[in-house]
């Protein structure tokens, strides 16, 4: 609280330590605490810095001025909105919502109108950056009524609502506002980088890689030449998830590098939370489990110190994956775990982490667990880059193996007989769990020629050669279904090429792995 000093005939304002202060707020009557709150939102407001919008404008609604303290929230919450901080932005918008009507009546329709526009828009894009999908459409579809025909909001507010719909899988109702938004924006605009992104990613989706390329060179020299980190570092994850369909891994992991040094340390943390997160994945499979680690560790302290409890699920699943690679069977357990805690906990997590962390189970043989871990059905929608359904259906039958083997069956030759999904690493994880869905059946041919699907996967494309991590999985479990002599030599040959660059703790364990070490053992 803040007091005021009159001695020496000059005023002054000071803070007043708060036990001071709630006793001076308990003997003062309403109407003094009022002018008290003016006063200080007087004296703020004198300092003109934007800084202290959101403290005026609480001050100037303590003090009963509604119709000040409105334009102040919309000021507080762009702010906030520049700075990634979308929890405070969502709080001021309640803010400003809860004096809206008081505050509209001081405005002109004009200002009205816009300043209604810009708290819908910034509502609906905090949510975005959440990951709410659905939760943002209704304030954005507000957004973009009231921006009709406003040249600097028509654009941004049509390009959100179309990243809405696009991220919940809407495509035909998110294309036709994406291209109108990127028709309206003016060339250079920030507004077009998302726009491109999402239509690029679509693109993708329907096999149209030419385009995908198209729009995202634009979108990176775009944002290479507007000096914007954030929007480059979008641009090359984006190359990076083309170049892995393409089969393009080394290059892939190169892009991913890039984007990663570019938003280190104070770029946008969503963003790079993402590109961590992809990065990570690719790691894995290419076989350098190390750097993975490194960056696993380094994702999950900074979805805790940022607050993003929406990736927290995709950063255990990740770093369980990973454990379990290295044989810290243990600690692989507990992070499946926590990532099943914190999707159950976060409505925005997606399947995706419930099935890596079901996944991780699996192989630990926690079934009962593994079957919890397990996303709804109904939530894993159709995609032809990475055939979620063909996935969830290769890790349901290993947990349908000892109770209802038939359907166990079914569901890993349903998974076998669909056609490889244009993301070939993906593929080569549904042959995988398929294969070992049928080892542990009785069934060692057929789980041979599920690894052998997935080895072939790897070698249809040149880059993959890099994909030690993914040819080692296979390779191990294959030398399980059948010893063959010519697979453990070439289980040695890849655990050399990986043991370098593994930290000194890691390596011990990692070569004592049940397969790894009967193959090295073997020699």
């Amino acid at each position: 609280m803040l007091l005021r000093n009159t001695e020496g005939g000059e005023e002054e304002v000071r803070l007043a330590d708060p036990c001071t202060a709630r006793v001076v707020r308990a003997s003062l009557p309403e109407d003094r605490l009022r002018e008290l709150h003016a006063a200080v939102a007087e004296a703020l407001g004198a300092r003109k810095r934007r800084t202290h919008a959101l403290e005026v404008a609480r001050h100037l609604r303590a003090a009963g001025d509604a119709g000040a303290a409105y334009p102040l929230y919309v000021q507080a919450a762009r702010r906030a909105a520049r700075e990634a901080r979308y929890g405070e932005v969502l709080d001021v918008c309640d803010a400003a919502a809860s004096v809206r009507a008081d505050g509209e009546a001081a405005l002109s329709p004009e200002d009205r109108l816009r300043a209604g526009c810009w708290l819908d828009l910034l509502r609906g894009e905090a949510l975005l950056a959440r990951r709410a999908w659905d939760d943002a459409v209704a304030p954005l579809e507000r957004a973009v009524e009231a921006a009709h025909g406003e040249p600097e909001l028509g654009p941004r507010t049509l390009g959100a609502l179309g990243r809405a719909h696009y991220r919940a899988g809407r495509y035909p109702e998110a294309e036709p506002l994406l291209r109108e938004s990127l028709r309206l924006a003016a060339p250079g605009s920030p507004d077009r980088g998302g726009a491109m992104r999402a239509l690029a990613d679509m693109a993708l989706r329907a096999g149209r890689l030419a385009d995908a390329e198209r729009l995202l060179t634009e979108t990176l020299f775009a944002s290479t030449d507007a000096g914007s980190r954030d929007g480059e570092a979008r641009a090359r994850r984006g190359l990076a998830h083309l170049r892995a369909i393409q089969g393009r891994l080394r290059e892939s992991l190169e892009l991913l590098g890039q984007a990663d040094d570019l938003l280190a340390p104070d770029g946008d943390y969503r963003v790079r939370a993402g590109i961590m997160a992809r990065a990570i994945e690719l790691e894995m499979a290419a076989g350098r489990l190390g750097s993975a680690l490194y960056r696993a560790e380094a994702l999950v302290e900074l979805a805790r110190r940022h607050g993003m409890g929406e990736r927290l699920p995709e950063a255990y699943a990740l770093l369980g994956d990973l454990l379990l690679r290295l044989g810290d069977f243990d600690e692989a357990e507990d992070a499946a775990h926590q990532a099943l805690v914190f999707a159950k906990a976060t409505d925005s997590a997606g399947w995706d982490p419930r099935l890596r962390a079901a996944r991780v189970l699996a192989d630990l043989g926690r079934v009962h667990d593994g079957f919890a871990a397990l996303p709804p059905a109904e939530d894993v929608g159709p995609s032809p880059v990475d055939d979620p359904p063909a996935q969830f259906a290769a890790v349901s039958a290993r947990l349908f193996v000892a109770s209802e083997p038939a359907r166990a069956r079914d569901l890993a030759t349903w998974a076998l007989t669909r056609p490889a999904p244009m993301l070939s690493l993906t593929g080569v994880r549904i042959a995988q769990d398929a294969g070992l869905a049928m080892l542990e059946l009785g069934q060692p041919d057929a789980a041979r020629a599920a690894f052998k699907r997935g080895l072939k996967l790897l070698g249809a494309a040149d880059a993959i050669e890099g994909a030690d991590g993914l040819r080692l999985e296979l390779m191990v479990e294959m030398n399980r279904a059948a010893p063959d002599a010519r697979v453990s030599e070439g289980i040695r040959q890849v655990v050399e090429r990986m043991m370098p660059a593994l930290p000194a703790h890691a390596a011990e364990r990692f070569r004592a792995r049940p397969g790894i070490r009967e193959a090295l053992g073997a020699r």
